[in-house]
């Protein structure tokens, strides 16, 4: 393939784009509000974006198990006519009068359910087939570059949502809001028949296996294309185990905010849905920013370090909404807004904590791990109903502070940011591979000289892992 970008890498690249930028215009402030005026309830928002989370979550694992056994062409072409029939399920429930006007929210969560078993089946196997497309220790740049890819995307979803209310009717009216659901629903289509055709014929193989700790005192090699057998030792189990464990927490309190940012603003900071659009138009680029920045950083402390890093401040700046509004009027936007930004900081770091997942999970298994890490954004949309139930019961900053306590609790189920237990070693190939500046991201080391035998792995004065070569390297 020379300096060519995979057929599935390009293709993974055109669907994020076009997927995020149709799901900004009607998925992020105008679904919320939507849901809030037809029921004038906190709860059944949360309990239908719940909904969306659950379906998402029980099809991410088996999406998972067919991934691996059928190959992700199989499932992600079932995901695509999933997609198109949520699209239309959407605009049944919007639009249907006569006797079933009065089930319009039951309606609602149906569609829902629907996009929830689409996002379950194409995250977990486009997630699987562009890591399979991939070499292993280039996975940071590229997940980064599609994760960029995705904030920018993001950019013109709000853009046109604000563009259509500027021009119409810039109010939380049901009238006006079904107009920009319906036309960003819709525009989802497309992006829904790209998904017919990924093909596993360009995936990589052996390019693309995982990083293999094997036990003390037996080096190994990365694995043949054939080798489905490999083993997982207890190490590499164990930080891919405590990884999904920690972004479980993390997304429990994410999800009891993330669906409700909207109402604050339209509720408590008054702002109108042209004004919380362009807040969303500008979050991505923050994150975008936040993003890079992460990957450097990663670079100089290491990826997992990194992470914890993001998560603290941006918790930090989440916790400080409640605080703020001792102090200041809620209509003060040019508090909030700021600090809402600043609190965006922890999921810049989803490209890092992927690479490592996918560095770590053999290949034949990855798409379980993946159905896994889908079944932590669970948590976004699930605990949504538990995020409802307390706004109702409290309110939007007392809510906003439980969920910064939970963000970083990730750092207390992470072992992976002490170092991993002595005598583990990493894989080096059979041939010279050269450590990449991924894997020196992932084991900061004093010395980056390296022979092409296998490397130990230590916990290093950093608290992460240290590649340190068995034998000197050859001049």
């Amino acid at each position: 393939m020379g300096g060519k970008v995979n057929y599935n890498v390009q293709l993974a690249y055109a669907f994020t784009f076009f997927s995020n930028a149709t799901r900004g215009v009607w998925s992020f402030g105008v679904l919320s509000g939507y849901l809030y005026q037809l029921t004038e309830s906190n709860y059944r928002v949360g309990l239908a974006e719940g909904i969306q989370g659950v379906a998402q979550a029980i099809l991410a694992v088996v999406a998972g198990i067919q991934t691996d056994s059928r190959g992700a062409q199989f499932v992600l072409r079932i995901s695509g006519f999933c997609g198109l029939l949520a699209v239309a399920s959407t605009f049944f429930a919007v639009l249907v009068g006569g006797p079933f006007e009065e089930y319009r929210y039951e309606l609602l969560c149906g569609s829902l359910c629907l996009w929830g078993v689409y996002q379950g089946l194409w995250y977990t196997s486009l997630e699987t087939i562009f890591a399979d497309s991939t070499k292993t220790g280039e996975r940071s740049k590229l997940n980064t570059n599609k994760f960029i890819l995705t904030l920018v995307s993001g950019i013109s979803g709000p853009a046109l949502a604000a563009a259509i209310f500027l021009i119409g009717q810039d109010s939380w009216s049901l009238e006006a809001l079904q107009h920009v659901l319906l036309l960003g629903a819709g525009l989802c289509a497309p992006p829904a028949m790209l998904l017919l055709l990924f093909r596993d014929s360009h995936k990589l193989g052996r390019a693309s296996d995982s990083f293999i700790l094997a036990k003390e005192g037996s080096p190994a090699t990365i694995p043949n294309a054939d080798d489905s057998d490999a083993t997982i030792s207890r190490t590499q189990h164990l930080i891919l185990w405590m990884m999904i464990a920690g972004d479980m927490v993390s997304g429990i309190g994410s999800g009891m905010t993330v669906k409700f940012f909207p109402l604050f603003f339209k509720n408590k900071v008054l702002l109108s849905p042209f004004q919380v659009n362009g807040i969303y138009m500008c979050s991505p680029l923050v994150m975008a920013l936040g993003s890079y920045l992460a990957q450097r950083l990663s670079q100089v402390i290491g990826r997992l370090q990194t992470v914890f890093l993001y998560c603290l401040g941006g918790a930090a700046a989440l916790g400080s909404i409640s605080v703020l509004g001792q102090y200041y009027d809620w209509t003060v936007w040019q508090v909030y807004i700021p600090v809402y930004l600043m609190s965006t900081a922890q999921h810049c770091c989803r490209p890092l904590k992927k690479s490592v997942l996918m560095d770590y999970a053999p290949r034949h298994t990855r798409a379980r791990w993946n159905s896994l890490d889908s079944i932590t954004r669970f948590g976004w949309s699930g605990s949504a109903i538990l995020g409802g139930y307390l706004v109702d019961k409290t309110d939007y900053p007392f809510t906003f502070l439980i969920t910064a306590i939970l963000q970083p609790a990730r750092r207390h189920s992470a072992p992976y940011y002490r170092g991993a237990p002595s005598g583990g070693t990493a894989i080096a190939s059979p041939a010279p591979y050269p450590a990449t500046r991924s894997q020196r991201a992932l084991w900061p080391a004093r010395s980056r000289r390296h022979s092409a035998a296998a490397f130990t792995v230590a916990p290093s004065d950093a608290g992460t892992f240290m590649m340190r070569p068995l034998t000197p390297a050859r001049s």
